[in-house]
């Protein structure tokens, strides 16, 4: 069987692969959906040092931790919240403690040639200005970016009246792509996720003290310790990869 020299990128989780790291060596990283793009240089730098090779499967958190619990053969899970993390580990699936991989921030977007304007925390209210456009986020019913983004939507007193008018999505790059193909007037999403596109611009940056602090969570998943597995989670909380994350937008740990 083929596989390639450096990280398979799986966007959307649906394939599940059946070998061991001790069977075939190679090492099946979850992540949230956010992480998808970094996760290629992550990769990429991982097999230049000689690091098992790898799969990443790439979808919002959720998802990702049901498809764990339901016997997809995860060897790591980095998950945008802790509670998702806490609920695999709630199944007795993992193993060692838990680590923070990284942070991010909110921001608010709007299609590159739209002039649209807004400062998040003004008295005036977001909903006024979306008229009969829409607001699009993750849905908060289940995916961390969603709850970010509907916690800071509370937080300013912003979220009765904008709710009617939010596109819930699967993913924060499912978000990131309703703007950019300007299907909704206004998202919010990640600082990473536009950090290289060309097709939004930011209208405005998120108090931090809006929402919860968002942290990326990093656990090994498996009962059995696998050399292969601690080798390449050493190296995912490495001050290496700490670069290529703030590189990409993400925040630094504190």
């Amino acid at each position: 069987m083929w596989l390639p020299r450096v990280c398979v990128i799986v966007v959307v989780a649906s394939i599940w692969w059946g070998a061991s790291p001790s069977q075939a060596e190679v090492i099946h990283v979850y992540s949230a959906a956010s992480l998808s793009d970094v996760f290629t240089k992550i990769s990429r730098v991982g097999s230049t040092r000689g690091l098992p090779k790898c799969v990443g499967i790439h979808a919002a958190s959720s998802a990702l931790a049901r498809q764990i619990i339901a016997g997809a053969p995860a060897d790591i899970f980095i998950s945008a919240n802790s509670e998702w993390t806490t609920y695999v580990r709630n199944q007795g699936l993992t193993r060692g403690l838990p680590k923070v991989f990284t942070r991010n921030k909110l921001v608010l977007i709007t299609p590159l040639q739209s002039d649209f304007k807004f400062d998040f925390g003004e008295s005036v209210g977001l909903a006024p200005l979306l008229r009969n456009d829409w607001l699009t986020i993750a849905d908060p019913n289940h995916v961390p970016a969603g709850r970010y983004a509907r916690a800071a939507l509370k937080k300013f007193g912003y979220w009765s009246a904008v709710k009617h008018r939010v596109v819930r999505v699967a993913n924060v790059r499912a978000a990131l792509a309703l703007v950019s193909r300007a299907e909704a007037l206004a998202g919010i999403v990640y600082a990473s996720d536009v950090k290289k596109t060309t097709s939004v611009r930011v209208v405005s940056s998120i108090s931090q003290n809006s929402h919860p602090d968002i942290q990326y969570i990093a656990t090994k998943i498996g009962k059995i310790s696998q050399p292969i597995v601690d080798e390449y989670f050493k190296f995912l909380l490495s001050s290496e990869v700490a670069s290529i994350l703030i590189e990409h937008g993400f925040e630094p740990l504190k």
